[in-house]
């Protein structure tokens, strides 16, 4: 009688960890944007700031199954990218993947801007049901003197740098300053050149 309540001991201490265990994957946590307010006007780049509890958060480059990240949809609808089952789209402009708690959105225009936040484990597939929060708000217009963004969205991630510009009055060779220009040009994606002729 003794060994058949050890086994039963064991067999309930087993099941006990393996519900906990179960308990512990289907824990979805929570996000929640905590910048820009919602109905804030806001100057560009914009900052986005969320806070995320009750799961692990890290990059989705460094592989971790049981680790958690997020999707930041920029004026994009949920409803044509958010499928059951299936991952977010990566490589899209207007669709951030990260684990930051703060991200810049330097690229956006004047005027009302979404952004909804999705919160996904690594392989980028949303939760079920999913685990999201929404704001909405202005972008103001620039300041007097402020030079425009490009375009109305962020550039395609992973984003290694803006691009600049080069306002120089130079007395170098035109061919050499075509060469300098070039290689800005393909450095940066982007370069303004006011030059002055040489006299």
């Amino acid at each position: 009688m003794k060994r058949y309540a050890a086994i039963l001991g064991a067999v309930l201490l087993a099941g006990a960890a393996l519900a906990g265990r179960t308990a512990l994957a289907q824990q979805a946590g929570t996000i929640r944007i905590t910048g820009p307010a919602a109905g804030a006007t806001v100057s560009a780049p914009v900052q986005l700031s969320v806070d995320i509890q009750g799961v692990t958060v890290k990059p989705a480059a460094e592989g971790d199954p049981a680790a958690f990240h997020y999707h930041a949809l920029v004026d994009v609808d949920p409803a044509t990218v958010v499928q059951p089952g299936q991952p977010l789209p990566t490589g899209q402009a207007n669709i951030i993947h990260t684990a930051d708690r703060t991200i810049s959105l330097p690229n956006l225009g004047a005027g009302p801007h979404t952004v909804v936040v999705v919160l996904t484990r690594t392989d980028h597939v949303p939760l079920t049901p999913t685990v999201t929060d929404r704001v909405s708000f202005t972008v103001g217009p620039a300041a007097a003197g402020a030079q425009a963004p490009a375009s109305q969205t962020p550039a395609a991630a992973p984003r290694v740098g803006t691009g600049g510009g080069l306002d120089a009055d130079s007395d170098l060779p035109a061919g050499m300053l075509l060469a300098l220009i070039a290689v800005l040009a393909l450095g940066t994606g982007t370069a303004l050149v006011r030059v002055r002729a040489r006299t």
